[in-house]
Formats: C-alpha cells, structure tokens, sequence
C-alpha cells in the first residue's frame, strides 16, 4: 500500500430531475427513508436555542471511529520453554512498543528480548528451526523494515529475521512493497513460496505477480512466477510429504479457461502443473481452507453455495467430489469461516459469524459429525464478543484462540484467550494487553439510506465493535450490528444502488470474507459481499487501480473514476481504459463507452470526481501538466468524446486547468458548477492565471465565472460542497479554518455569491479535516465525517450531526475522492 492518503468527497449538482445522479436517486426514494426514521421527527423539535451550525446532541457515537488491535496467527517453538510468536495489526504488546510481531513468554507475558521495528502489520511468520531458540524466521505481510546497511532500501512485504527481532541483511529484498502479500510457505528443499494479489517485485516493474517462488536467500525464481489480472491467493500450505506440492486458496484464474477461476489448486512442486483443484464450478465463492475427516473433505471459507446447494461456509465433500449428503449444516454459518479443526470426529470452527444454524455462538462453534452443533461446547458461555481470526488446538487438547474481540464469556480477555477442551473460558492470558496507535483514523465517506447511515474510510472499529473500513450506523449513532462488512484496504467512495446493495471503492484486494477484488465491492444488505459482481481493473504495471469515485446509475450500470489503465470485459478480455470508465451491473466493462480525456501535454491523468447529468459526464481530477502537478475540470459526452461546447478553446481546448486538484464541486439551480480543491489559482483560457484560493464557480458552458467574489476565500483545501437548494446555499467542508477572513474550522455554508452564511455558525466547529457530509432535508441535519475527534468541543470521533436548516437537499453531480496518507484509496 502507498503512503498517500485519499479521502472521498462529493460534487452536487442541481439540475432537472431528467439527470441519472446519486442524489438524484436519494431524494426518490426519501419517502421510503421518511417511513424508516418517522420517530425521529422529533429532531425537528430539537431544542429551541440550538441554531444553525450547533452540534445536535441526538446523534451520538459514542466511541466512534478507532483503529483497533487484531491478532492472526502464532506459532510455537518447539522446546520446553513455551514461547510463542504472535503476528497481527498492532503497534503495543504488554505495555511495550512493538509492531506487527511480538514473541510472549509462556505465560502470555512480553519477551523483552525480541523488537523488530517493523512499520505495517505481519500475517505470516515461519521459523527455520523452531527446535532452537536462536531460530532464525522469516514473515511477510504488508510491512515494512529498515535494512541494517542504510545505504540499502528497507524490506517490503517479505524479511528474514534473527533471533533477536533484527533484520537478516543477507536476505534479498524481493518486493518493492508490501501491499499485496499474503501468505507464504517453505518446501523442503529450502525454497519460499509466496502468494497474494498484485505483488510488485524488485527487478520486474512491468508486471504483478499473486504467486512466485524464491530460493533460500529471497532469490526470485524465475521459472516460478504467476501473474493474471484478478489473482489472489489468500492462504497456501506446502506439502512437506508430496515433493513439496504447493496447495493454493483465494481466486487463481485459469489459464486454460480464463473465463473461470479455482478457489482451491493443488500445484506440483514446479508450479507447472494442475494436480486438483475446486472451481467456480463447483463453489460460489473463496475458499479459505480445508481439512479432512477419514476419506471425505472438508471445505470452509466465504461461499454460499455448492454445487447449487445452499452451504454457508462450511461443506463436506465425499471422495468423488460430490456432496455428503449426511453432513447436515442447515443454514450454517451467518458470516465467512476462516478455519475449521478436527477435535476427534467433530470440526471446531471459528470466524466471523456469531451464529450457526441459528444458533448463537460468539464466532466459534464445534459441530458433531453429522453438522449439527455440538451444545456441549462452551455450554452456556456466550463466547467472544468480536471476531475470532484463528484457534489452535494444544497437544493437553485444550485450546488458544486470537482475534479482535475484548472479551470471552463476559470475562476480559483483549485478543488473547485459552480455553479447556470443551471451549470453557480458563485462567490463562488475564493480563495481557495489546494496542494501536491512538491517533484517531479517517471517515471518507458518507451516505444515507433505509436500512441506516453507510460512512467508509480507514477505520477498523465503531463504536468499540470490529467494522473493517465501512459500517451502517443507526440514526441515533450507535452501530448497526446486523452489517459485517470487512474490507482490507482503504475505501474512498461509496454508491447505493436501487436494490439497496452498496458499491465500495478504493484500494483493497479482499473483501468481506477474504473474497478477491481490485479496489472495487458491491455488498449486499447484511455486509456480505455479492458475489455475482466481478469486476477485474489494474493499472498498466498490472498493480492494484485506485479508485476514487463510484456512481450507480438508474439503469443498473456504473460509473467509476481514478487511477487505472485496464477493465475486464464481459469475455474477460483486459481492455485499455483511463482513468474514468462505465460498467455493466455485473462489473464487466462497458465497451459503448471510452472516455477521450485528452490534455495536451498532460500525463498521469486521475480522475477524482465524476457522474452523469443529462447524458452527459462531468468530471475532475489530477493531471501531470507541463511535469507539475496540476487539476483539470471539463465535461464527456454520451460516448465519452470531450463536449465541444464546454470550456475555453486553450491551452488545452474544452478543459479547465487549474495549479492544483479539483476535488469536490456542486451544481446551481441556474446549471452553472462550482467546484473545490486544492487549487489556488485558474487558468482562464486568455493566458492569464486567476487567483481562486481553493474554490472557483464556473457557467453552464464551462467557463470561468467573475461574478463569484470568494475573497480571499479558503485558507486550505476544500475537499467537499453540496448546495442546499431553494437558496442555493453551499455548504462546504475541508482543511481550511477560516473563509473569507471569518474563522469557520473545517464546515461553512456560502451565500449564493461566495460571501459567508453568517446565519450558519459552527462556533469552534470540528478539530480536524471534514472529509464528506451528506445534508438531510427530512430531519434538517448536515452529517459531517473526517479525521476530526470532537465538534464544539464535545467528543465525536470521525462523524458528527448538526443542525442545518433552510432548504431542501439539492441532487448529488459527482462523488470524488482526494488524495489519503494511504495512497491508495482514500
């Protein structure tokens, strides 16, 4: 992953209701949101002194946003001592700073005599002689760690460490980032092989891999290398007993048929040959493992169904392959299962679920083995209270079980947790602790809707429960615990469709349920991802896109803009397309339409904001212009030609240039656009750079409009607008902590001619960037997110609700996203 950081934010516009826009489609379906929040029309009745601007105390979060600790995986030694290592996303163990990989003490305790100053968090970690103490081990993840010799680049995604936590130099440095590994295992001939999605390898820059093999050293192999769009390996094992025969799970396409996909492959120990495997075929959806009970096998993960049959995470396959019929799960699990263990002849699961069969039990289950729940497991304990990621059976038969969860059974126990043989809470792990950074993650996104109030970013809990980058949250702030949504990346944009589904977009690999994407999800109602949506984009080196807007349109399709060269195809041909393109409903690629963003001299175009408007397409974004960085704003037809009507004739005909990003813009009743960013001056088309410190209005036909006096306007960024009609009043929100020489902290709504509403006054406002808001005119609430913590001074962790009257929601023009600390999507 980069380290860039985008955020999302949204151009409105107010045109005839003929337009196909977001919040066109919002505002035809209010009365459906009407019925859903009828008893909070109280709001209405909110308390007599709150004005215009005020924090409206009905709406609380509570905790809010927060980025919180996980653990994965462990690993023992193999001595009499008992210790252990520990991977996971964290930056604290035990009151000590450590991140990524931390080595416990029997007890649970921090071994103090292993630090390794990794930034980014570990998913793999391997010991070459777990026999001996001064074992020697190697780890992957998206990670990075500074080489010995500061002459040398750091380590990304892959190193070998010694004994002590520091960095074995020795060891080549294999990828040029990490974002993208995965999982890794070692054959018996000593070689490594390393599997993800979009892997960047040092030596090959024009290509991404999701599987290669390297010798002992960190060597490539290059007779070993797997590369196709859409490639992800989520897990592999290596068997130490066949020659070393590489089992993969994930989505691995198939060369010989690119119009299906494995969800498990069995390799020989060359790579070069197909020894078994589970297709689409036979699963729906990813498998995350397998296990074997006598001569039938087990598969568990994300899908729903088999061979056309309803198995929700969990299967029983008789050696013909078929079904058994005598494992019996009813409706199974109500989320993905990440890992199924023999106990005996019954199965322990755990994952995110927190009940099987309806039953409830607290993301772990052992099951009988006929498929039924075991009611003698844990009998009468509630279980985790969050998510369960992995359960390791102990050689006393008992068990160790890691997550993000914060206690067991009602008793505190932070991610750590032992229990006896039959799932009971023991002892063990009382004090131990683990953090992450206290600074406060980033809320990009932000979308009304029946079921709830949809907001997307970099956080990985709200309201103290785990919501992996996207979570609904009821009208009254606390989180809506029926959504179980996990992406594993960063998302930008958000897009409801008609159906309700939600489209997320960024940059991320996985999904909900590890299942494999390129920066782009559609969710079905409960969090789980559709998995009849299968769009495939990458960038021209075959990396993982950046996108940075999603917009569903009336017909089903969508339109999509950022940071990539390549689309999918309904044949699953990879077709050219930059930066800003339309797909069908099943993800596939559009190919009626081809936008032709042509900017003499310009390169690296990125398009950050985008929609429809009476068959037209406006859009904004980044260009590389003259070698600066610079913005651009302009106008596609139906077909994706640049509108020979709109903007100046030069010097780059029909496209507004400015010196920095446009970002954000809304329409007015008029027609006429103004638009937002990082901008601090225009080009006129007459040769003349105008001074418009971040915000600038423009005509119908897409020139410059003087009569918009914003002066001197923002003092930072404006990364989000939305008019309010029928005054056509603006709110606007960014970076900026005045507008106009008047003190407004990061929220302000303009008069139609740019001068300041005074009448709207958020007193000392947010403490911190306000990324996106979405006005709702039934309540009269503007709901502000971002990367602030409080509002008046009163706690609000990424998302406030406050007063804002006048007006009625105007439609949305374009959704948009800026540039985030991730640099990937914001």
């Amino acid at each position: 992953m980069n380290t860039d950081n985008l955020q999302r934010v949204r151009l409105v516009k107010s045109l005839p209701t003929t337009c196909h826009l977001v919040g066109l489609r919002q505002a035809c379906r209010r009365v459906a949101v009407g019925l859903v929040v009828f008893s909070l029309a109280l709001f209405l009745l909110g308390p007599a002194w709150a004005a215009d601007g005020d924090l409206d105390p009905s709406f609380n979060p509570g905790v809010g946003v927060k980025s919180v600790p996980m653990l994965w995986g462990r690993i023992n030694y193999a001595d009499s001592i008992g210790k252990m290592m520990i991977t996971g996303s964290f930056t604290e163990m035990g009151g000590y700073p450590r991140s990524g990989i931390a080595r416990l003490k029997a007890d649970g305790s921090l071994d103090d005599t292993f630090n390794a100053a990794i930034t980014g968090y570990v998913n793999g970690c391997i010991l070459l002689n777990n026999g001996s103490p001064d074992s020697q081990m190697l780890i992957c993840g998206d990670f990075s760690i500074p080489s010995k010799d500061p002459l040398k680049p750091p380590y990304y995604g892959l190193a070998r460490l010694n004994a002590d936590g520091s960095v074995d130099d020795t060891f080549a440095h294999t990828f040029t980032t990490g974002d993208g590994v995965q999982a890794m295992g070692k054959q018996v001939d000593g070689n490594i092989v390393v599997g993800g999605y979009a892997m960047k390898v040092s030596g090959y820059p024009d290509n991404a891999y999701f599987l290669v093999r390297l010798n002992n050293n960190g060597a490539v192999d290059t007779n070993y290398m797997l590369s196709a769009p859409g490639g992800n390996v989520n897990g592999l094992w290596v068997d130490q007993g066949v020659a070393g025969q590489v089992r993969l799970f994930g989505t691995i396409p198939r060369f010989s048929d690119p119009t299906h996909v494995d969800h498990m492959l069995l390799l020989s120990a060359d790579g070069k040959t197909k020894v078994s495997g589970i297709g689409d075929e036979i699963v729906n959806g990813t498998i995350l493992g397998m296990t074997w009970q006598g001569s039938n096998t087990v598969i568990f993960g994300s899908f729903t169904q088999v061979h056309g049959q309803s198995r929700n995470g969990i299967a029983r396959l008789l050696p013909t392959g078929g079904l058994d019929p005598t494992f019996i799960i009813g409706s199974g699990a109500n989320g993905h299962v990440k890992r199924a263990v023999n106990d005996d002849d019954k199965l322990v699961l755990n994952g995110y679920f927190n009940s099987f069969n309806g039953t409830p039990c607290g993301y772990m289950v052992r099951l009988n083995n006929d498929g039924t729940v075991d009611g003698e497991f844990n009998k009468g304990g509630s279980g985790a209270d969050d998510r369960i990621w992995n359960v390791f059976k102990q050689s006393d038969l008992s068990w160790v079980v890691l997550g993000a969860f914060q206690s067991f059974n009602g008793s505190p126990r932070q991610c750590l947790a032992s229990l006896d043989i039959n799932g009971n809470l023991t002892s063990n792990y009382p004090l131990f602790t683990t953090s992450f950074p206290i600074s406060a993650p980033k809320v990009y996104a932000v979308q009304d809707s029946p079921q709830g109030i949809y907001i997307a970013g970099t956080f990985s809990r709200y309201g103290g429960k785990l919501h992996r980058r996207v979570a609904r949250v009821n009208y009254d702030g606390t989180p809506d615990a029926s959504f179980r949504a996990g992406i594993g990346g960063v998302v930008n944009g958000i897009s409801i469709q008609q159906d309700g589904k939600l489209l997320v977009a960024g940059h991320f690999g996985v999904g909900t349920g590890y299942v494999g994407c390129t920066s782009l999800a559609r969710l079905n109602l409960d969090g789980t991802m559709d998995l009849t949506f299968k769009p495939v984009l990458t960038k021209a080196d075959g990396s993982l896109p950046d996108i940075f807007m999603v917009d569903s349109l009336d017909n089903g399709q969508i339109m999509i803009g950022g940071d990539f060269a390549k689309i999918a195809d309904a044949n699953h041909v990879m077709q050219p397309r930059t930066a800003f393109a339309r797909l069908n409903p099943d993800g596939s690629l559009d190919t009626t339409f081809t936008a032709q963003i042509t900017i003499p001299n310009g390169t690296n175009i990125k398009v950050k904001a985008g929609g429809e408007m009476n068959g037209l397409y406006p859009i904004g974004g980044y260009v590389l212009y003259n070698g600066s960085p610079a913005g651009f704003y302009t106008r596609l037809t139906s077909n994706g030609d640049l509108d020979p009507d709109f903007g100046p004739a030069g010097p780059a005909p029909h496209i507004n240039l400015f010196d920095g990003e446009v970002r954000c813009g809304t329409g007015t009743s008029d027609g006429r656009v103004v638009v937002g960013g990082d901008f601090t001056h225009v080009h006129d088309g007459q040769g003349f750079n105008l001074s418009r410190s971040y915000i600038a209005r423009f005509t119908v036909n897409g020139l410059l409009d003087n009569t918009f006096v914003a002066n001197p306007g923002a003092n930072n960024p404006i990364y989000v607008i939305q008019r309010q009609d029928p005054k056509d009043k603006i709110f606007i929100g960014g970076a900026f902590t005045s507008y106009n020489g008047v003190v407004r902290n990061y929220v302000a709504r303009l008069n139609p001619n740019g001068s300041v509403d005074t009448t709207f006054n958020p007193g000392t406002g947010a403490n911190g960037p306000v990324y996106a808001f979405d006005w709702n005119d039934y309540i009269r609430r503007l709901r502000i997110v971002g990367g602030f913590t409080s509002y008046q001074g009163v706690s609000r962790p990424g998302i406030a609700q406050i007063f804002a009257s006048a007006g009625s929601f105007d439609p949305a023009l374009f959704l948009l996203i800026i540039d985030s600390p991730t640099g990937s999507i914001k």
